[in-house]
C-alpha cells in the first residue's frame, strides 16, 4: 500500500532555505522547492522505489509563507516545550535510577 505524503516537503525544504538566507531574501537563481523541475523528479522517484506518492500536484508558495509565518511558528514551539518535558522527564528517571542503584 503506498504512503501519501503532502505538501510538508515543500513546506519542509522552504524553512530551511528561509532558515539559510532570511525570509524572503531567497536570492535569485535558487531553484524554490515549490517549482515543478525540484518535487517532481523527488516526488516521482519516490512512488517508483518507495511506493510513496502525493496528494497536491500543486503547491503555491504564497500557501508555503503564510503557513511558514503564522502557524508553523507555534507548532515548533509547541514541539520544543514537549521535547524539553520529555529530557526532563528523562533527567528525573535517571537520577531516580543512580540512587536506587548507589545504595
Amino acid at each position: 500500500m503506498a504512503k501519501t505524503v503532502g505538501s510538508p516537503i515543500g513546506i519542509g525544504a522552504l524553512v530551511v532555505l528561509n532558515d539559510q538566507f532570511g525570509p524572503g531574501r531567497i536570492p535569485k537563481g535558487v531553484v524554490r522547492p515549490v517549482e515543478k523541475a525540484v518535487w517532481e523528479s523527488v516526488l516521482n522517484r519516490l512512488e517508483s522505489e518507495s511506493q510513496i506518492r502525493m496528494v497536491e500536484n500543486q503547491f503555491n508558495l504564497a500557501q508555503a509563507r503564510a503557513l511558514i509565518g503564522g502557524g508553523l511558528e507555534n507548532v515548533l514551539r509547541s514541539a520544543v516545550k514537549k521535547c524539553a518535558n520529555f529530557f526532563d522527564q528523562v533527567r528525573k528517571s535517571l537520577s531516580l535510577l543512580i540512587l536506587l542503584f548507589s545504595s
